[in-house]
Parts: C-alpha cells; sequence; structure tokens
C-alpha cells in the first residue's frame, strides 16, 4: 500500500509539473507586467461554469475587459504596498496553510478512505505473539520465536511459550475478530488485512514492541447493532445462582407468551442504565461487549426477536434485536470514514511515509553531531515556559534541504512558536517532537513552493485568494466606505440623477375593522359627523370611545402596486373586493422621491459609479498592452 501509495502520488506531481512547464503566451501587460494567456483561460472557464466559456469572440472580449480591470486593481493595492500588511499577511498564511493541508489530505486521506470502507466488508479473525519492547533481549526473543514458526513449529505452541500478552497466550494466541479502524496500530490492520487465512505475518514492530500476526478467518462484517437487554448479575451462592436462573428462564417464558419486553425490563432488570429505557442500548459494533454477549447480540435474526437467556461470567441476559444496521454504500460512508481517518495512527503512518519521501526527494541532509549539540541545549530549556532560545552569534548549521541550510537560531525560533502544539510530553521527548516538528514545516515548506512553481491550479488558487483579499481592502477603502460616508458625494450623486426614482400616484387610506352592528351606511355618517378624514382624526376619536367597536390601521398605496387589493383612487369610503372597509383619506401626485426613500438604492447605485470612475483612472494611470494575435488564438 506504501509504496502504491507514494508512486500514484509521485506520478500524479509528475505528470502536473509536465504539463505546467509548457511555454505559456503572454496575452496582456499592465505597465510591461505579463499576464499568460495560460492564466486568463484558467480564469475564464473556472467563472464561466454554465456552459458560458464557449471561446467566442465576444465573450473572451467581454472577460478579458472584466479580467484586466481586476489586474488593473491588483496593480494599485500592490503599488500602495497593501501586501505588506501585518493583518492582510497573516490572514494569506493562515489560506495558505489550509489550503496545503487541503491538498496533503486529499492526496493521503482519498486512497486510505476507499482502502478502510474495502476492509469494512470483513471482520477478521487472527493470533499473535506479542514481545514487549521493555523485555530484556525483546528482540532476540521475537526473531527466535519467528524461526520457530519457520521451522514448521505449531502456531499455538509458539504463542504459548513466547508470547507476553497472557490473556490470549494460554489459548494458543488467540485474539478474535477486528474490524477496520479498531486497532490503533496500521502496520497491524495491514497484516490483517494481506495476509492471507492460515498465514502469519513478518514481525511488525511499533512502539509498543513486536509482533507476528496470523489470520485465522474472514468473515463479512457483523457491523453495528441495537439491542435492548434484561439482565441478572450472577450471586456467588450456588443456591441463588439457581434461583436467578429459573426467574430468567421464567421472564423467557412470559416474552414467548407476548410479555412486554420494555415493562419486564423495567421490572427484573439490574442494568440500571438501561432498564429505565425498556432496556435499550446504545448502537454498537464488535469488540465492544464480552464475547457472549456480543455473539449472542449479532446471531438474533430479525428485528422483534429474541434471544435464549445465556450466561456471560458475570450476569444471565436475554437480549432483544431493535435494529441492525444496513450496509452502507461507499458514498454513504465516506464522511465518516474520513473523520475516522483524520484522527488515527492510520494517517499519521501514511503522512510520515510521505515526509519520508520528501526527505529523499529534497535531499535532506543532517548534521548529526550539531544536532546532538542543538538537542542538549534545547533539553535544558524545554520545560520552561515561556520557551525561549538564546540567539547564538556562530549558530551551528543542523541540516539542509536542497542545499539550502538551516542553522540552530531558525530552528530554535520555530520551537518557540510551535511550543505549545506539543502537550502531554516533557524533557527529551518534546524536544524530540518540536524538532521533528521544525523540519517537517520546512520539508512541507520546500513542498508548497513546488507546488506554487509547478501546478497552475495551485498556485492560481493562492493568487486568487491573496489578490482577492488585496482586491476587498483596496475597494472597501475606495467604493464602499465612501458611498456610505461621503453625504455630500452622495448627495451630488443624486441630484445629478435626474428623476429617475420617482413616485408614481398613491393614495393614503385607513383599514376599518367594525363590530357586526355597524355597517357601511353607519360608518359614512360617522366620518361625515365626526368630520374623520384623517389618520389623527381617527386615533382621537377611538381614544374618547374606546367602545365604539371600531379599529383601524393606516398605509399609503402606490398605484399599480399588485401586491395589494386595488382600491378606488376617489376620496370617500369604499369596500375592496373582499367586503372589507377602507378609506381613501387623500391622493398624493406623482413626484420625485426623496435620497432617505431610496437610499439603499442610491447608495448601491453610487458604489457602481465609483468603481467605474476608478477603473478609468486606473486606465489612464497605468498602460496596457493587449496582444490580440493571442486573444484571437484561443477563439473557436
Amino acid at each position: 500500500m506504501k509504496k502504491s501509495l507514494i508512486l500514484a502520488f509521485t506520478l500524479c506531481i509528475g505528470q502536473l509539473f509536465f504539463n505546467s512547464t509548457k511555454a505559456s503566451e503572454t496575452l496582456f501587460t499592465i505597465d510591461g507586467t505579463p499576464t499568460s494567456k495560460e492564466e486568463f483561460e484558467y480564469i475564464y472557464k473556472k467563472n464561466n461554469i454554465n456552459n458560458q466559456a464557449d471561446y467566442s469572440k465576444s465573450s473572451l472580449d467581454d472577460y478579458l475587459k472584466l479580467f484586466i480591470n481586476y489586474k488593473l486593481k491588483v496593480k494599485q493595492a500592490y503599488a500602495l504596498g497593501l501586501d505588506t500588511s501585518a493583518a492582510l499577511v497573516k490572514e494569506y498564511d493562515g489560506y495558505r496553510k489550509q489550503l496545503l493541508d487541503s491538498y496533503i489530505q486529499r492526496h493521503l486521506i482519498d486512497p486510505l478512505v476507499q482502502q478502510e470502507y474495502d476492509r469494512s466488508q470483513y471482520d477478521v479473525a487472527i493470533s499473535h505473539v506479542f514481545v514487549s519492547k521493555s523485555t530484556p533481549h525483546s528482540e532476540q526473543k521475537i526473531k527466535e520465536a519467528y524461526q520457530k514458526l519457520k521451522n514448521g513449529d505449531k502456531f499455538e505452541a509458539v504463542a504459548k511459550k513466547y508470547s507476553e500478552d497472557s490473556i490470549s497466550a494460554v489459548n494458543g494466541g488467540k485474539v478474535g475478530y477486528f474490524a477496520a479502524l479498531q486497532i490503533g496500530y496500521p502496520q497491524i490492520e495491514d497484516a490483517l488485512y494481506n495476509v492471507p487465512v492460515g498465514k502469519y505475518s513478518d514481525v511488525i514492530t511499533t512502539d509498543l514492541g513486536y509482533h507476528i500476526i496470523r489470520v485465522d478467518a474472514t468473515r463479512p462484517a457483523y457491523g453495528r447493532v441495537k439491542v435492548a437487554i434484561i439482565k441478572m448479575g450472577i450471586p456467588s451462592d450456588k443456591a441463588a445462582q439457581l434461583i436467578v436462573k429459573n426467574r430468567m428462564d421464567s421472564i423467557y417464558s412470559a416474552l414467548k407468551a407476548g410479555g412486554d419486553f420494555a415493562q419486564l425490563a423495567a421490572k427484573y432488570s439490574d442494568d440500571y442504565n438501561s432498564n429505565m429505557k425498556g432496556g435499550e442500548l446504545e448502537w454498537f459494533g464488535i469488540n465492544t461487549y464480552v464475547k457472549e454477549f456480543e455473539n449472542a447480540a449479532f446471531n438474533i435474526p430479525n428485528d422483534g426477536e429474541i434471544s435464549l437467556p445465556f450466561a456471560t461470567a458475570t450476569s444471565y441476559y436475554i437480549i432483544k434485536r431493535i435494529s441492525k444496521m444496513a450496509k452502507l454504500s461507499f458514498e454513504e460512508s465516506e464522511s465518516v470514514i474520513k473523520a475516522k481517518l483524520m484522527h488515527s495512527k492510520m494517517y499519521e503512518h501514511k503522512l510520515n511515509d510521505f515526509l519520508s519521501q520528501l526527505k529523499t526527494q529534497y535531499n535532506y541532509v543532517p548534521n548529526n553531531d550539531n544536532l546532538d549539540l542543538f538537542t542538549k541545549k534545547v533539553n535544558a530549556l524545554i520545560d520552561v515556559y515561556p520557551f525561549q532560545f538564546p540567539v547564538q552569534s556562530a549558530p551551528l548549521e543542523l541540516f539542509s534541504i536542497n542545499g539550502k541550510s538551516f542553522n540552530e537560531n531558525q530552528i530554535g525560533e520555530a520551537i518557540k512558536n510551535n511550543y505549545v502544539k506539543v502537550t502531554g510530553k516533557l524533557g527529551e521527548e518534546r524536544t524530540k517532537a518540536l524538532v521533528e516538528m521544525a523540519l517537517n514545516d520546512n520539508l512541507m515548506n520546500v513542498y508548497e513552493q513546488l507546488l506554487a512553481d509547478s501546478l497552475i491550479e495551485y498556485r492560481n488558487l493562492l493568487d486568487e485568494y491573496k489578490n482577492g483579499v488585496l482586491i476587498f481592502e483596496l475597494t472597501k477603502n475606495q467604493v464602499w466606505n465612501k458611498a456610505t460616508t461621503d453625504s455630500i458625494g452622495l448627495e451630488k450623486y443624486y441630484n445629478s440623477l435626474g428623476n429617475i426614482y420617482m413616485w408614481n400616484e398613491r393614495a393614503e387610506i385607513i383599514h376599518l375593522e367594525t363590530d357586526s352592528s355597524l355597517n357601511e351606511n353607519v360608518i359614512a355618517k360617522l366620518i361625515k359627523k365626526q368630520k374623520l378624514n384623517t389618520k389623527e382624526a381617527w386615533s382621537a376619536y377611538i381614544q374618547k370611545n374606546p367602545k365604539s367597536g371600531i379599529s383601524f390601521s393606516n398605509e399609503i398605496i402606490e398605484k399599480g402596486d399588485t401586491t395589494h387589493a386595488p382600491i378606488n383612487w376617489n376620496l370617500g369610503l369604499h369596500t375592496d373586493e373582499h367586503g372589507h372597509l377602507y378609506q381613501t383619506l387623500r391622493l398624493i401626485p406623482a413626484h420625485k422621491k426623496s435620497l432617505s426613500d431610496v437610499r439603499g438604492y442610491v447608495v448601491a447605485a453610487y458604489q457602481e459609479y465609483l468603481d467605474q470612475e476608478w477603473i478609468k483612472h486606473l486606465h489612464q494611470k497605468y498602460d496596457v498592452k493587449i496582444n490580440k494575435d493571442v486573444l484571437q488564438s484561443m477563439v473557436k
């Protein structure tokens, strides 16, 4: 797996590098700064996704205008030094790291996700021989055990004699079944799924010790199941044990006769975490509970069925199967597997393989003597917070990558920056982890530069983000803030628009709600008598006559507004098409809207105006030259 992963990754990099090294023609220049046809095409295709990128003359011309305007703003941002702003540099560096992490994960994780999905279809039963690294002469011991197997000795006999796993050794090394991603060591999981049934692995080394794995059997994966239980602990007294067994048999008979499992669990089960929930447990897979319990649970054939009463070492059980999880497709499983892998030793193992490959590829050369001296200096300081490595006037050269040397001052600063990222380790162990982290960071920096230099898509993503941040900051100052804060300029712009924003004829109306005793004629007489021709008059009347049975709401309706029921544009009392009473109070002639009426629209239009004026200024400031032959060559 390791070799094929690295080979596939290397081929991918090589192909992309080959594709990207082809000479690219200059499409246009801005004050002599070239933009390639290749970069334009990448953006053109990316931003015209709905079959708009048809390479017609008009399509290319239109997009080229937009792209030149974009590049002019980038040019101006650099001219103003925005690219050196500490806040923007920090934001960009954060994006670079996210993009690199995403790129690495995609190339390392995706093959692993498929591998683990394929493996998750089977559970594997194994036996093993284990020798701890802390055992004197442990390496010699495991080699001796392995040689015995090579000589034809039975695995069970070798496990009983050599294995230091006392629980499995007495059973000839038998451990039982495991599912994918249940073993924390990728070297061991690889053996589970790569060694043929009945065969054993080479010696496997982990940080625990040395292992020889034999694959005993495979079966379709048990998956996950949800059950309910009735549990009774087994007492130590023999007579009491019989009483408990007979009680479980009676409960089983009651269940078979139609008894309610949840009620019986609440009454008799002594599992206090589940008995008040009808005996229900959470979903589980293999190696969650003892083997006898799991085998009984997974061997119940159908939902709703129950097991016979059975005993483990400590308790009697009756199990009811509630549901068994259906086999999931790769698409359904992908996100869950990926999330598990991201925090697994499997991914850590593959990442370390990848970093080892980078060491070879980028000619990593350590100066071991200087590294030892540096490590001793750091060890003396490593457990003092905040960590500070004293700057050396003649710093030791620690290692080189691609011929570039890195000294102890640089690595000391890197350790300071990464110090809080390493937890749970002290002394030499922490120093080792931080030195390794500093080395890996520098390897990744070289690798990232390779990507940026050789992969068009990667480089363009970086440029897009950086330029986007710069343009956002520049446009905020040049356009957006100005449009919202320059009240004099906004007023002047609004006045220059003439009669663009107009009200149609409008009517102010009162919607009336009355009790059933008041009809239209009564209301009409009341309006005439009390002179109720304004909303203020209505408010005053209702305040003086709270028991009048009348309430109202007021609004102004514009002619042609289809969101309202049609109204009568004559003054007076009317009934709409739904039978509702309303009073037309006044008619308002068509007139120009005030700035406050349309401020949002005007600000948006002013921003667009400022942007257009700004672009005109940039075209005057910078010399733009288009290579028309290159542009014409793109037309299809």
